[in-house]
């Protein structure tokens, strides 16, 4: 049976709660199991079409201009 998750946008927003600053960070707490069932442990593979980065998904991506 395929697990349901959360939508992309509820799921950035818990992980925004978090306060956590990168990808390994994600992982660290991942690893210890205190995820929430409805919110994947790999968001960059669930949620591939609206996929942003990291930065984007835990709220510490800056506004740049890109060259």
């Amino acid at each position: 049976m395929k697990r349901k998750f959360v939508p992309f946008e509820e799921g950035r927003d818990f992980a925004k709660t978090l306060h956590l600053k990168s990808s390994s960070d994600w992982e660290d707490y991942r690893i210890k199991k205190r995820l929430p069932k409805e919110i994947p442990t790999h968001p960059e593979r669930t949620y591939s079409t609206e996929w942003q980065g990291w930065g984007d998904w835990l709220g510490t991506k800056t506004q740049r201009n890109q060259i």
